[in-house]
């Protein structure tokens, strides 16, 4: 067991602080000891239980607990499912269908900028068109009061 800022519990009595990485193993202790490993790092403590013989339980065996404070599980994520080919070969007709419409509406918005362009240019030649038929009217003696001014 390499112990880092831990410390070797036998029955209950703190056998051994370690701030450097020394090894510390069964032949230490007696055998009829049980010896439990405890580390602390912030919010977290371990306590682990190892047994003194040479079977070593694995985790899932036995009644070893180990608690961590202030840290909770990451809920289980679903596997991706795989899509049959029908699916495949519709997504990519869509994909197409989609690319098409995005096409077809930068199209529209060019034009859109065009019609604009040429409305503001009409507008503007109209009103001078405008301006210029009212300058002959006000000219011309056919468009004048046939009453003569005083």
């Amino acid at each position: 067991v390499v112990l880092d800022r831990a410390a070797a519990v036998v029955d209950g009595d703190v056998v051994e602080e370690n701030d450097e990485h020394e090894d510390a193993n069964a032949d230490d202790v007696g055998s009829d000891t049980e010896l439990h490993v405890v580390m602390s790092a912030d919010k977290e403590s371990v306590k682990t239980p190892v047994a003194m013989d040479d079977d070593i339980p694995l985790a899932d065996e036995g009644d070893e607990t180990m608690t961590m404070m202030g840290s909770t599980p990451r809920p289980a994520q679903p596997l991706p499912r795989e899509e049959p080919p029908e699916d495949a070969e519709e997504k990519a007709r869509l994909i197409a269908h989609v690319l098409e419409l995005q096409d077809t509406l930068d199209d529209l918005s060019q034009r859109v900028e065009c019609v604009k362009e040429e409305s503001v240019k009409l507008r503007s030649e109209n009103q001078v068109l405008g301006q210029y038929i009212q300058n002959l009217m006000a000219s011309s003696s056919v468009f004048q009061s046939s009453t003569p001014a005083p």
